[in-house]
């Protein structure tokens, strides 16, 4: 519940379709005169395929908040995968919230659907009862397909009803579709066993099937009669007009609510209730036209909907473009102001937020964090900016969508099946082209975030390959290609002192000779060590040879500090590793007042050689020390 208002929660899979756009309008208009606000869970594809766009898209089902919702709907023959639907029901029953089904019966649960089957009896009375034909056809779906098995045994009975014998060569298959339906036609024209009578399992197969009569110059309804089943809108654009069975959606929806009326007032646990297709007699079977329908209309209204389509699928490709190459989120949304998208906002998770993360690996179980970042909401567009927002609320203004009466969808962002957030649709009518166009923003909006995120990845991967390749891997310290532009961009931005610190190893060869090149290594490790801790923080430090390393400070530094430093961290080191040799180093410390007009060579020569100078010193001092 939320506020006053009761929450009905629609889980199904492609809204934009005919079926699913009448059903989420009727049942809301009625839903709204018990005071419910309506939620429509949604996936783009079938989620029947099972692969891994749509695995992705039914993460949205997770934004079933059941300490919200009253009532689930789950429109069971559209959403078509056992496994969500399974866990729909349970995880509704672990919180205690009742579930209407619509397909299917479940034991335990209320069910509403279409009586397929006694809707299709009714049609193939009418056809025998009105049209008396003396040789009648079946075309079937598909094989051992247990749906069409059932249509089937319909045909059977009725025929049984009027004493009709049957026998296998009355059936044809088509498979439920066009071209498997326009084969078996044909191939029944040609064998010369041609019926009077065409009785087809749907609308889509007697469609083909009269296309196939005409073609092979038959009449119909003259020579043969053909039916359909299903009321599909496109029966009104054949010739002659498909005579078919309506499922009306208005009577399903109206029936489904009064049936949520009885649940939530104790009177309804469970039971199998019925809407019966109607008959819509037409053309096709000789009936005069039952239906009114503007063609011209229609037509019109497809073909600008069809441009309309095509000039936002552009604009869309071009804002995808765009936002692929966004370094930030906010100059995502700023791209997204200027777009063709309305009436309705998204949410990212907020891994997306983050450079760092791999985009195409998944970083929880949970499709959903806890807090989501609004990156767009079309009702503030003006003064929108970017921000946070707790996911358990499902949508920021929710109260206010469903105070205006909308039906509130929502679809699942993501891309490669990791989620990226999800979208809220939230339509002032129940106009079909605004329905069809969430498909097409959504899989505008998945490639956008999912190459916004592999671009900003792919930099934060090449800088830290970068990062990797500026420092000497046994020192730490910057190599000579990295420290060369860090010094240009030093003596760029610094005009005053600066000071240069040259540090070179005493005694390698003796060391790598006695000892072995991993004392050596120990012994370069710790001199450049001992350079980092004697220089400050923001000093340049660099292993520029195999024993030398060397330090550029900007600004005033005491060299006595820097020597004393040195000295003792070395002398430290030498106390504590106990070594059967002393590591120490000779140091030569030169300042510049002018630091850009010496170049980078000129810089280590003048530093190398005071290092010389105090190398050869210390040399002369060893020598004394040990002739006395």
């Amino acid at each position: 519940m939320l506020g006053n208002r009761k929450i009905a929660a629609l889980c199904l899979s492609k809204v934009h379709i005919n079926v699913c756009n009448q059903l989420i309008e009727a049942l809301n208009e009625n839903l709204k005169k018990m005071n419910y606000g309506l939620l429509v869970m949604n996936t783009c594809s079938d989620l029947f395929q099972k692969n891994a766009v749509s695995k992705g898209e039914a993460s949205i089902f997770e934004l079933l908040r059941n300490d919200i919702i009253d009532i689930i709907i789950i429109y069971e023959e559209q959403l078509k995968h056992d496994e969500i639907f399974r866990s729909i029901i349970e995880n509704a029953k672990e919180d205690g919230v009742p579930v209407v089904i619509i397909g299917e019966k479940h034991d335990g649960y209320v069910n509403v659907t279409f009586d397929y089957e006694a809707g299709f009896a009714e049609m193939v009375r009418h056809v025998i009862t009105v049209h008396k034909p003396e040789k009648i056809h079946y075309m079937s779906g598909m094989k051992d397909n247990e749906f069409s098995e059932n249509r089937l045994n319909v045909f059977k009975s009725v025929l049984d009803e009027y004493n009709i014998p049957f026998s296998d060569d009355m059936v044809s298959y088509g498979d439920f579709w066009s071209l498997p339906a326009r084969e078996a036609t044909i191939k029944l024209i040609e064998s010369g066993n041609i019926p009077d009578a065409m009785i087809c399992a749907n609308d889509t197969m007697a469609i083909a099937v009269c296309n196939a009569f005409k073609d092979y110059g038959f009449s119909v309804p003259d020579d043969v009669i053909v039916t359909g089943f299903d009321g599909i809108e496109e029966i009104h654009y054949a010739e002659p007009r498909i005579s078919s069975s309506k499922c009306s959606y208005a009577e399903l929806a109206e029936k489904t609510t009064s049936l949520i009326d009885d649940i939530m007032s104790g009177n309804l646990k469970e039971g199998s209730f019925y809407v019966i297709p109607k008959l819509q007699l037409m053309q096709s079977c000789g009936c005069s036209d039952e239906v009114s329908f503007n063609l011209t209309k229609n037509i019109n209204m497809w073909g600008n909907a069809l441009n309309r389509y095509l000039g936002e699928e552009r604009v869309l490709a071009e804002i995808s473009a765009k936002i692929q190459s966004c370094d930030t989120v906010e100059e995502m949304s700023e791209i997204l102001k200027r777009s063709v998208i309305y009436d309705m906002c998204f949410m990212l998770n907020m891994e997306c937020i983050d450079r760092t993360i791999n985009p195409l690996v998944a970083q929880t179980t949970q499709k959903f964090g806890d807090s989501m970042f609004v990156i767009m909401d079309t009702d503030y567009i003006d003064n929108f900016t970017p921000y946070k927002f707790p996911s358990k609320d499902i949508v920021p203004n929710l109260r206010e969508l469903l105070d205006n009466g909308c039906a509130v969808i929502f679809t699942a962002l993501n891309f490669l099946d990791v989620p990226l957030g999800y979208a809220c649709f939230h339509y002032h009518n129940y106009d079909i082209q605004h329905y069809n166009k969430i498909p097409q923003t959504v899989t505008a909006l998945n490639n956008a975030i999912g190459g916004f995120r592999n671009m900003r990845y792919q930099h934060y991967l090449r800088e830290q390959i970068e990062e990797m390749y500026k420092f000497d891997s046994l020192t730490g310290l910057y190599n000579r290609g990295s420290f060369a532009k860090a010094y240009k961009h030093l003596i760029q931005h610094e005009d005053s002192l600066v000071t240069v610190v040259l540090a070179d190893l005493d005694g390698l060869k003796f060391i790598n000779d006695c000892y072995g090149h991993g004392e050596g290594d120990v012994a370069i490790s710790t001199v450049a060590a001992a350079l980092r801790h004697a220089c400050p923080p923001q000093a340049l430090c660099v292993r520029f040879g195999g024993d030398e390393m060397l330090a550029v400070i900007a600004g005033d530094c005491d060299e006595a500090e820097i020597r004393n430093k040195l000295d003792s961290f070395l002398a430290a080191r030498n106390a504590e590793y106990e070594k059967p040799y002393e590591i120490s180093a000779s140091v030569g410390i030169y300042a510049s007042q002018n630091p850009g007009e010496l170049d980078f060579e000129e810089l280590i020569k003048t530093s190398d050689k005071l290092m010389y100078e105090e190398k050869q010193a210390k040399k002369r001092l060893r020598e004394q020390n040990r002739n006395k």
